[in-house]
């Protein structure tokens, strides 16, 4: 009996141990694993991670390996319009006799019109990400504002400015009131008179400022202005994404805000929440092209105008603070944000960009 007794507690004591050397296997403590030990989440100081050449604070991004060679890679609201990206990447273990092991991964995947490609590294518990961002559709490259060309629209043998197409050019604008008129100004205008006087005024000022717009392929937007006699680049306030017919474009309204900011002693991004979260996401812009692809359009409808505009009143109520020394041009930004408060009452409301490719 005594001999059947130490059997059983041998054959305990060995299962034990088995089972303790199962749980180093889950925790990845098992040395002959190593790769294990990288599955965790990654925030705050053990993260460093750049989209596209721009660091990211506050994010998460979660780590799976699967096996010594895959790990997945999750990005959680990283990349805008989208809430969760998981990516499968490649996996490499480096070791080494001096320094301590590191970790090399990378992979591809694609969401909407964007191809993603990761590549990370851990070093000390600490992981550095880089994401490259390629995207895939007709807008990419460079646009210039479309011309207003005039021809004889109205069939009368002569083409003068009765002639003139408010949806042609680089700027358009169709609006419909419920009684065909609009306030403007402090006199009451016919729809289409008012359309023809703003969108000439807007193709004016166009043609004097923008020179042009470049969808680059990385997701960057570079716009090309005239300043005394000079043509810039103005750059890293706006990027894009193609998803559904629809371009988004993502502002950073922060740099924009510094950028108009002139005198101010109170919190510039006060309320401004709802706005931020709209430009870091995309702000929605209808997107078509001619069948040749070398014509482009960028409009907002009323739905979409419907949407939006609520959610950027803030801004609004912000320009003075941030404009004061221009009351010119704060008495035409007040014009036109009396007429947006106003477009959920119009029975239409079309406004956009015609663009041709360079």
């Amino acid at each position: 009996m005594k001999k059947y007794l130490f059997f059983l507690f041998t054959v305990l004591c060995t299962l034990s141990l088995f089972s303790c050397s199962d749980d180093d296997n889950k925790d990845g403590s098992n040395p002959d694993e190593p790769w294990k030990q990288i599955s965790n989440d990654y925030s705050g100081d053990k993260l460093d991670l750049q989209l596209g050449g721009t660091a990211l604070t506050g994010k998460t991004v979660t780590l799976e390996a699967t096996s010594a060679d895959r790990v997945k890679v999750t990005l959680e609201k990283v990349l805008p319009g989208t809430e969760t990206v998981t990516v499968d990447a490649t996996l490499t273990v480096t070791k080494a006799e001096v320094v301590a092991t590191s970790y090399l991964f990378q992979g591809e995947t694609k969401v909407d019109s964007r191809t993603l490609v990761v590549n990370g590294s851990i070093k000390s518990g600490v992981l550095s990400l880089s994401i490259a961002i390629s995207i895939d559709s007709p807008i990419v490259g460079k646009w210039a504002l479309a011309p207003n060309v005039l021809t004889d629209t109205n069939g009368d043998g002569v083409i003068n400015e009765m002639d003139y197409n408010p949806m042609g050019g680089a700027f358009f604008l169709s609006l419909e009131t419920a009684d065909g008129n609009i306030t403007f100004e402090g006199q009451s205008v016919p729809c289409p008179m008012f359309c023809l006087m703003a969108d000439k005024k807007a193709e004016a000022f166009l043609e004097a400022s923008l020179q042009e717009v470049s969808f680059e392929k990385d997701g960057r937007v570079v716009f090309t202005y005239m300043k005394d006699g000079q043509t810039l680049p103005l750059e890293g306030i706006a990027n894009y994404y193609v998803k559904e017919q629809m371009l988004y474009m993502t502002l950073d309204i922060k740099t924009i805000i510094a950028m108009l900011m002139t005198k101010s002693d109170n919190n510039p991004f006060a309320g401004l929440e709802q706005v931020i979260a709209l430009a870091e996401n995309g702000i929605p812009l209808g997107l078509a092209f001619s069948e040749d692809g070398q014509n482009g359009t960028l409009l907002i409808n009323t739905e979409m105008a419907q949407q939006l505009l609520p959610a950027l009143a803030p801004v609004f109520q912000l320009l003075p603070t941030l404009m004061p020394d221009e009351p010119e041009k704060l008495a035409i930004l007040e014009q036109i944000a009396t007429l947006a408060k106003d477009v959920p009452t119009y029975k239409e409301f079309i406004v956009g960009m015609n663009l041709v490719k360079k």
